[in-house]
């Protein structure tokens, strides 16, 4: 199972219990600093990056930009959560030119065939302003001629680089979604992203730097980017019980990022395996559970008992969970999860 820690002392008290049952040696304590202590990762620092295990996990619809998307607009949600901002309609044009500029900045970067990380996201973005069609396409007819003084290099910018790196890796019979993409891509960023008003752009530049800046330093740049060594998967796989600790007493505002991002991907994980391989039962455990709450919880409730999951949420009381909903929505939505 999956343990979510609130409070400094959560890590410590499950320990315990998973001694007194006899289950020491299959505890992972996933905290700042952790190094795995066996297995194929054995002396490595844990890591688990929510990009890379999308991108590279077992099963059908792995690698989909929509799938990665949608983690970063989670990440986006929690962040307007902690800040008391709930779900405003209001703000609903603003996600979708956020969730479209992430879709195209994916995509950009998988048919570029550079490395899909935070890094080279913040790049795209941050030199995409002054792009357009005729600078695109003189570059593009540079490069293939393969030309050392082209635009390319007289510019120095990473968004036309990926641009021209993914036009001239397409060719004849590549299929109808590869071809379709690309033109999206180039048109995003040759025409519609440097024509935004300077307004809307400012802000979707904004809202995409603010979920991926704070995995270039600190917490999250340490154990959640990099490469994957730890996974959901062996909750049911190796009957482990992972154990998050990095409570939110501690790491705030970090702290809730991290843990409900692996929480939803254990909870993907779950929904996905095959029972029949893997037919032992799962526990997914968080007191004050208010701070890891979600709107994807009451979407995997709803056919937790197929996927074998016992879902353990503690609260001090309903309000908690209306407090953080925060939105006109939030009694229907909080009915629901209990119901």
């Amino acid at each position: 199972g999956l343990v979510l820690c609130a409070k400094s002392d959560e890590a410590k008290l499950w320990e315990e219990y998973c001694e007194d049952a006899n289950r020491g040696g299959d505890v992972i304590i996933f905290r700042k600093g952790a190094v795995h202590k066996q297995g194929p990762y054995i002396g490595e620092e844990m890591v688990f990056n929510p990009i890379d295990y999308e991108l590279y996990r077992s099963g059908e619809g792995a690698g989909e930009t929509q799938n990665i998307t949608n983690i970063f607009m989670n990440i986006y949600r929690m962040g307007n959560r902690i800040a008391g901002e709930g779900d405003v309609k209001e703000e609903r044009y603003w996600d979708s030119a956020l969730k479209r500029c992430l879709n195209r900045i994916i995509e950009l970067i998988k048919l570029s065939g550079e490395n899909l990380t935070y890094r080279n996201m913040v790049q795209v973005v941050t030199t995409a302003t002054n792009l357009n069609k005729d600078i695109y396409l003189d570059a593009l007819i540079a490069a293939d001629r393969g030309d050392d003084t082209n635009e390319l290099n007289k510019r120095n910018n990473y968004c036309l680089k990926c641009l021209v790196r993914a036009g001239q890796s397409m060719k004849e019979g590549d299929s109808i979604d590869k071809e379709d993409a690309m033109h999206m891509v180039e048109d995003y960023f040759t025409y519609v992203f440097p024509n935004m008003d300077d307004r809307t752009r400012s802000i979707v530049t904004e809202s995409f730097l603010g979920l991926a800046e704070p995995f270039l330093s600190g917490i999250l740049n340490k154990h959640f980017a990099g490469e994957t060594n730890i996974f959901p998967e062996w909750t049911f796989e190796q009957h482990k019980i992972i154990i998050l600790d990095f409570p939110i007493k501690e790491f705030l505002d970090a702290g809730i990022v991290a843990q409900c991002i692996f929480k939803l991907m254990f909870q993907q994980a779950v929904e996905r395996r095959n029972i029949t391989n893997f037919p032992t039962p799962v526990f997914l455990w968080g007191d004050e559970y208010q701070y890891f709450v979600n709107p994807y919880d009451q979407v995997f409730l709803t056919t937790a008992r197929s996927s074998r999951t016992a879902s353990v949420f503690l609260s001090q009381n309903i309000s908690n969970y209306l407090a953080v909903m925060g939105s006109n929505e939030s009694k229907a939505r909080v009915d629901s999860l209990l119901g």
